[in-house]
C-alpha cells in the first residue's frame, strides 16, 4: 500500500471501510495485487497523489472469527463500484460494512487522568492527547493473574513470536518439582514472562472466546504492535492506560495467591511492588482482610449521565417531594416512555418493586402492601418484578403510610442532570461491592469507570486453536465490552504505572522531563504510590451510590473509598496544572500516615484548609499499631526493620519537604543555563543582596564584594561539574588560580576559603550541591556534599554570609533556611575576565 502525503493532508476527502471475507489462501497476496486491481476498476491513476486511492489491510481474526479478512478503504463515491468488485471475487464469501469501535477506554483515560470529560471529549476522545501520554509506561512491567491472555491478539502480538512459539516454549524448572510451566522472554514487545497455575498443562496457554483476562489486558497496557513503518504503537480508543507498559501474565488465580498472608508477606519482602485488587461486584466487602498498605482495592462508577425514575409525592402542605430511584437494571432497561403503576412490597427485609405497565396518559398509582412470604411466580405476566435498595423501599413505603401525603407516582426521566440528580461519573455503580471491611478499615481505596452506560470496550480473545500462526497482519482486532469492577481495577492499574513512570523518569518535582534542571528522578515504593493515588482522588460528593440509593458525601466511605483516581489531582504537569499545584514525597518503603491516630486503618488522608499565605508546615508520622515483627522470619522477610511508611502532599504550596526521605531534598539539581559537562564561568551573588554583592576571591581568601559591575579576576569563579556515581550533580568552584572553594568541616560558622584541589577521597568539602529554591527565581541553596545531612536532614548546612550581609564578609556555613534570601544565590554566566 503506497504511503501518501494526501490521506493526511488538510481536507482530506473521509474514507468508508470494508470487510470481505475471504476463503483460506494467499492473503498476502490479496493484499498486494487487489488494492491495483480495484483502483483500475474505479479508475483511481495515482497511488502517490489521489487521497480516494483504495487502500487495504488484512486481520486473520477481524471481528474475533478465525476467517482471514481484507479491509478496504475507499471514498464515498466509490462505495457501490467497490462493493461489486469486491462481491464478484470467487474467494470472497461476503462483504460488510466495518463497524466502527466506539473508544471507550479513552472515555476512561479522559476521566481519570484530568477529573472529568468535557462534551468534545466525549464526542471525539481520541481527537488530542491525553495530558499524562507523555508517559505511556515505557519500562514499566506489571503483572496480572487472570484466565490468560491471548497472544495472538493485536495489542499483545510481538511480530518476532507467533503463538504457536510461545506455547512451545513452556516448560517447568526441572529442579522444583510441581513447578508451573513458563516461560520468560525480557525482550518481548509486551509480555516478558507468561505463567500457568502449577496444574496446568499446556492446553491452558491463552484465553477463553472474548476470555476475562484479554479483556483485563487490553485495559491496562493494550498497544497495537508496530508498523513496519513506524516505531511506535498504535493508540487508539481501545489503548490501554499504559500503552507502551509490558506485563507478565499468571493465569487462572491471583498472581502471588489469593489469602491475604500471602499478599502482606509478597509485599512486605518487595516494597517496590504495588498490588491494585478488585473490590468485587454485588458483594459486602468484608473477607480477606488484607493490611499490607500498598494494596488498592479499586470500585466502579458510571461513565456516562442517563435517564431513570423519579419518586415523587405531594406531603399535607402541598409541596411536592422527590428523590432519584435506582431500580437494579437500572439505565437503558428503563428508557421507555411508560407511566407506572406501582405496589411496593416488604418482603424478607428488602424492598421489592412490583410494576404494571401502561400506556402513555394513564394516571400512575402507588400502592403499599407488607407481605414477608411474597412470591414472585404468582404475579401475573403484564407485571415486572425489579429490585430496589432497601434504604429506598423503606423510605418510599414510609412515605406511603404518611397520613396526608397523596399523589404518590414514579415517572421516567430521560436525564437524570436536568432534573438536577447527578449520577454520571460521580456516581458509584449499583454492582460496586461496599466497605468497610468487618476490622473496620475503609474500602474500597479509590473508584474508576467500569459500568455498564458504554462500559469498558477492550481487547477481545479467540482461544489458541484458531490462531496458533498470526503474524501483524493477521492479528486480532477484535473488541468486546465488559462491566465490573474487574474492568474498573485494570484502568487504575493502567494509570498506576503511569504514576511509577512519573518519578522514574524525572518528571518529579518539577512537572516536566526535558528542558529542566531540578529533576529527582528515583523508583517509587508501592506504598508511595497508593498514598499518591488516594492523595489525589476527586471526591464524588453529589453523586449517588446507586446500590443504595444514598447521595454521596466527601468521603471516604464505603462506597467510594477516597474518591476517584485523578492523576491530575496527584501529579503536576508542566504548562497543564495550576499555579503552584505541586506534589511532595516523603518515601521510606511503607505505610504512610497523616492526621490523628488510627490503629485500624493502613492509610490516612488529612486536607488542610485555610491556611495563611506563607505558612510552614511540619508532618510528624507516628505509627500506632506497629505488627510486622510478628510476621514469620521467612528468608528475604527481615522483621527486624523499622516500620516501612509513605507520605504524599498535593496541592497549592511552594517549598520542599525537607527530609533526607525526599529525593527531591537530597539530591542537587543542574544549575539553569549553566553547561552540564563543561565548565562554565560565573559570578555568585546573594539574592538578597539584589544584584549589589558578589562572591570574590583574594588569594586563598572568600569573602562578598561590592566590585560586581564588570567580571574581573576575583568575582568570575569557574564551576566544574562533578557528577557522583548515581548521577547526581555537583560543581567545584574555581578561582582564577585554579584552586578549590573548600569547607574543612560541617560545622555550623566554619568559614569558606580557596586551597589546591583535591581528587578521589576527601574531596567532599570541596564539591558543592546547588539546590532549586522553589519560593524564589533561578536562585539556588549551596551546600558542601560532607554538609549535606544524609539521614538526618537538620544537618544539613548551607553556604551563607557571615551575618550581617555586607561587603568584606566570609563565607561559612549556616543551617539552612528557604526563608533566608541571604542563603540563596543566582549564578550569572559571565565572559572570562580580560
Amino acid at each position: 500500500m503506497p504511503a501518501t502525503a494526501a490521506v493526511d493532508a488538510p481536507g482530506a476527502p473521509t474514507l468508508y471501510a470494508f470487510d470481505a471475507a475471504l476463503v483460506l489462501g494467499p492473503v498476502q497476496e490479496v493484499k498486494g495485487q487487489w488494492p491495483l486491481d480495484l483502483a483500475a476498476a474505479l479508475g483511481r491513476a495515482d497511488a502517490d497523489t489521489d487521497p480516494c486511492w483504495p487502500r487495504a489491510i488484512t486481520h486473520g481474526v477481524a471481528g474475533g472469527t478465525a476467517v482471514p479478512t481484507l479491509r478496504v478503504y475507499v471514498c464515498a463515491e466509490d462505495v457501490p463500484d467497490s462493493i461489486a468488485w469486491l462481491s464478484s471475487r470467487p474467494i470472497v464469501t461476503w462483504v460488510r460494512p466495518a463497524a466502527k469501535h466506539a473508544p471507550t477506554n479513552a472515555y476512561a483515560g479522559w476521566i481519570l487522568q484530568t477529573g472529568g470529560i468535557t462534551a468534545a471529549q466525549a464526542a471525539n476522545p481520541t481527537a488530542e492527547v491525553r495530558p499524562y501520554w507523555g508517559l505511556q509506561g515505557q519500562n514499566v512491567i506489571m503483572g496480572v493473574g487472570d484466565t490468560g491472555l491471548d497472544m495472538s491478539h493485536c495489542s499483545f502480538l510481538d511480530p518476532a513470536y507467533t503463538p504457536a512459539s510461545l506455547k512451545a516454549l513452556l516448560q517447568r524448572n526441572a529442579s522444583a518439582p510441581g513447578s508451573p510451566l513458563r516461560w520468560y522472554l525480557p525482550q518481548h514487545r509486551k509480555v516478558v514472562q507468561y505463567v500457568l497455575l502449577p496444574a496446568a498443562d499446556e492446553s491452558y496457554f491463552g484465553d477463553y472466546a472474548k476470555g476475562h483476562g484479554t479483556h483485563v489486558c487490553g485495559s491496562i497496557a493494550g498497544g497495537t504492535a508496530p508498523t513496519t513503518s513506524s516505531s511506535t504503537a498504535a493508540l487508539n480508543g481501545q489503548a490501554g492506560g499504559a500503552p507502551l507498559a509490558r506485563g507478565a501474565s499468571g493465569s487462572y488465580g491471583a498472581l502471588y495467591g489469593g489469602s491475604a498472608v500471602g499478599f502482606d508477606a509478597f509485599l512486605w519482602s518487595h516494597p517496590e511492588f504495588v498490588s491494585v485488587v478488585a473490590n468485587g461486584n454485588e458483594t459486602p466487602m468484608q473477607s480477606q482482610p488484607y493490611s499490607e498498605a500498598s494494596i488498592a482495592f479499586a470500585g466502579g462508577v458510571q461513565r456516562v449521565p442517563w435517564g431513570g425514575l423519579l419518586f415523587r409525592f405531594e406531603d399535607s402542605s402541598g409541596s411536592t417531594q422527590q428523590a432519584a430511584v435506582f431500580p437494579d437494571g437500572e439505565g437503558p432497561w428503563w428508557s421507555r416512555n411508560f407511566a407506572f403503576q406501582m405496589i411496593v412490597l416488604q418482603a424478607r427485609g428488602a424492598a421489592g418493586l412490583l410494576m404494571s405497565l401502561y400506556a402513555n396518559g394513564d394516571s400512575p398509582d402507588l400502592q403499599v402492601k407488607d407481605d414477608t412470604a411474597f412470591d414472585p411466580s404468582s404475579v401475573t405476566t403484564t407485571l415486572a418484578l425489579a429490585r430496589l435498595p432497601r434504604v429506598q423501599g423503606q423510605w418510599m413505603m414510609s412515605a406511603l403510610k404518611t397520613a396526608g401525603n397523596r399523589n404518590a407516582r414514579l415517572q421516567y426521566i430521560a436525564d437524570y442532570a436536568a432534573a438536577g440528580y447527578n449520577v454520571g461519573i460521580d456516581s458509584v455503580a449499583s454492582l460496586s461491592s461496599i466497605g468497610p471491611t468487618l476490622d473496620g478499615r475503609i474500602k474500597p481505596d479509590v473508584v474508576a469507570p467500569g459500568y455498564w452506560q458504554v462500559a469498558i470496550e477492550s481487547a477481545m480473545a479467540t482461544v489458541f486453536a484458531a490462531t496458533p500462526f498470526a503474524t501483524r497482519d493477521t492479528c486480532g482486532t477484535g473488541t468486546t465490552t465488559k462491566a465490573g469492577t474487574s474492568m474498573a481495577t485494570p484502568t487504575v492499574s493502567g494509570h498506576v504505572a503511569l504514576v511509577r513512570q512519573y518519578f522514574r523518569d524525572g518528571f518529579y518535582p518539577s512537572g516536566a522531563k526535558a528542558g529542566v534542571t531540578h529533576s529527582a528522578p528515583f523508583d517509587p515504593s508501592g506504598v508511595l504510590i497508593k498514598a499518591l493515588v488516594i492523595g489525589g482522588a476527586k471526591s464524588l460528593k453529589g453523586g449517588f451510590a446507586l446500590g443504595a440509593g444514598n447521595p454521596l458525601g466527601a468521603g471516604p466511605d464505603g462506597y467510594q473509598g477516597w474518591g476517584r483516581l485523578n492523576l491530575a489531582g496527584t501529579l503536576p504537569l508542566r504548562n497543564v496544572s495550576g499555579a503552584n499545584f505541586r506534589v511532595q514525597v516523603a518515601d521510606m518503603h511503607g505505610q504512610h500516615s497523616a492526621g490523628p491516630a488510627d490503629s485500624v486503618n493502613t492509610v490516612e488522608r488529612a486536607e488542610l484548609t485555610g491556611l495563611a499565605a506563607g505558612a510552614r508546615l511540619s508532618f510528624t508520622v507516628n505509627g500506632t499499631s506497629i505488627n510486622h515483627q510478628l510476621m514469620s522470619g521467612a528468608p528475604g522477610r527481615d522483621t527486624r526493620l523499622p516500620q516501612r511508611w509513605a507520605l504524599a502532599v498535593v496541592g497549592h504550596f511552594t517549598g520542599l519537604l525537607q527530609t533526607h526521605l525526599n529525593p527531591a531534598f537530597v539530591r542537587p539539581q543542574y544549575i539553569a543555563n549553566i553547561g552540564t559537562t563543561t565548565s562554565t564561568s560565573v559570578m555568585l551573588s546573594p539574592l538578597s543582596s539584589s544584584g549589589g554583592l558578589c562572591v570574590y576571591a583574594q588569594g586563598g581568601s572568600c569573602a562578598l564584594s561590592s566590585a560586581c559591575t564588570l567580571p574581573d579576576t576575583g568575582n568570575t569563579l569557574l564551576l566544574e561539574p562533578d557528577v557522583a556515581a548515581d548521577g547526581a550533580p555537583f560543581y567545584r568552584i574555581h578561582n582564577s588560580g585554579g584552586a578549590c572553594l573548600s569547607f574543612g568541616s560541617a560545622t555550623t560558622g566554619t568559614v569558606a576559603g580557596f586551597s589546591t584541589c583535591i581528587s578521589g577521597g576527601g574531596s567532599d568539602g570541596q564539591r558543592f550541591g546547588f539546590f532549586w529554591a522553589d519560593n524564589a527565581v533561578t536562585s539556588y541553596q549551596v551546600v558542601p556534599k560532607l554538609a549535606l545531612g544524609v539521614g538526618d536532614s537538620s544537618a544539613r548546612r548551607c553556604v551563607a554570609p557571615a551575618a550581617p550581609a555586607a561587603a568584606g564578609k566570609a563565607l561559612v556555613l549556616a543551617a539552612c533556611s528557604e526563608d533566608d534570601g541571604s542563603q540563596l544565590f543566582q549564578a550569572s554566566v559571565c565572559s572570562e575576565p580580560t
